[in-house]
């Protein structure tokens, strides 16, 4: 996580599972960059080895979607404004397969003020932006 002028930001990518310690440090971000690997499904059909897909999937390995989202699930806050969906495969997820679990997921938590972008490996994300609570509560 790093902090500065009011604003939150905690990156989390290569992580094969979301601890206790990794849900306690996302806490109260403004903004979250959060890994989304890989579709479950894809990487077992994927033509990768054996033992990469196992690596994948263990606890050294890369967050799923679904792993992704529960972890969002856990930490989103009142202050969340972005999410950024990082580190997908290329071969084992696809950019609208983040969209959707996206969508679903703050759905269900009731946060259409969330902002979301899934970062691509080949072209460069528009820039996101967060405002500090102090100026977001100015406006109310």
């Amino acid at each position: 996580t790093i902090e500065t002028g009011g604003l939150r930001l905690g990156v989390v990518t290569d992580l094969g599972c979301a601890t206790s310690a990794v849900k306690h440090h996302l806490q109260e971000c403004d903004m979250l960059v959060l890994e989304s690997n890989h579709d479950p499904l894809l990487l077992r059909n994927s033509n990768r080895p054996w033992p990469l897909k196992q690596r994948i999937n263990g606890r050294h390995g890369h967050l799923s979607n679904q792993d992704c989202m529960a972890l969002l699930r856990t930490v989103a806050a009142p202050r969340t404004q972005q999410v950024i969906f990082a580190h997908a495969s290329e071969e084992c997820n696809s950019y609208s397969l983040i969209d959707d679990c996206a969508a679903e997921c703050l759905q269900e938590l009731g946060r259409d003020d969330i902002g979301t972008a899934v970062a691509r490996q080949k072209t460069p994300l528009p820039t996101c932006y967060a405002a500090p609570m102090t100026v977001r509560n100015q406006k109310s």
